[in-house]
């Protein structure tokens, strides 16, 4: 199984039966043209994580693609003509040899005046192999994964809690993601901070466009 970042929230995960793609936001354009996938996962209606506009392109082009993602998602990409299926906590999916399962939370408190939305994350197994957790805009699960997709930045979190968590998550591997509102020096920063306040997890940055291989 392997692992790609395609910018901000966006990661790619691939096996040798299924390509899974995750949050393909207005963020990032490196997941545009992706081909061949068999499931896209949408963690919360925020526009970084999701692209309206641009999403009915990839799906035209991934026609055998189920589209998945927390239900308040769901129903607002109805109302843009795009169909797809909620997913709960604990519920599963499988394509190819990979099942995705949902934990459903509330999207972290940005401020006391910005209403609270739903968020889904979701963790990604191949059979008999690695485990990925990717959660969305959330820090409120902590499975037993081999690889933590890891929030550097957003307007919710504190290098403080996103260090806590990890630690608490205690994944081998943690891959950047959540990026995008950073410039390179500051990007820099915070990861360096996150690696020293990890205890016992590896930085895997891919913002080179490398992959990871588990």
């Amino acid at each position: 199984m392997q692992v790609s970042h395609l910018g901000h929230a966006t990661l790619l995960v691939e096996s040798d039966s299924a390509r899974i793609l995750v949050d393909p936001g207005a963020l990032s354009d490196d997941w545009h043209g992706q081909s061949g996938l068999a499931l896209v996962v949408v963690t919360h209606q925020h526009a970084d994580h999701v692209d309206v506009d641009r999403l009915p392109h990839l799906l035209a082009a991934n026609p055998e693609a189920r589209l998945v993602g927390d239900a308040a998602t769901m129903a607002m990409l109805a109302d843009h003509d795009i169909t797809g299926s909620a997913l709960v906590t604990d519920e599963r999916v499988r394509v190819g040899d990979l099942t995705v399962t949902g934990h459903a939370t509330s999207h972290a408190t940005i401020h006391r005046r910005i209403p609270q939305i739903s968020n889904l994350g979701v963790v990604i197994e191949q059979d008999a192999g690695a485990r990925i957790l990717h959660p969305g805009d959330a820090l409120e699960v902590t499975p037993a994964v081999d690889v933590v997709a890891l929030p550097t930045s957003a307007p919710w979190a504190s290098i403080a809690m996103l260090a806590d968590w990890v630690n608490a998550v205690g994944a081998p591997n943690m891959v950047p993601i959540h990026d995008g509102l950073l410039s390179p020096a500051g990007r820099a920063i915070h990861l360096r901070l996150l690696q020293e306040l990890a205890d016992d997890t590896q930085m895997a940055d891919l913002s080179d466009g490398s992959r990871l291989t588990l």
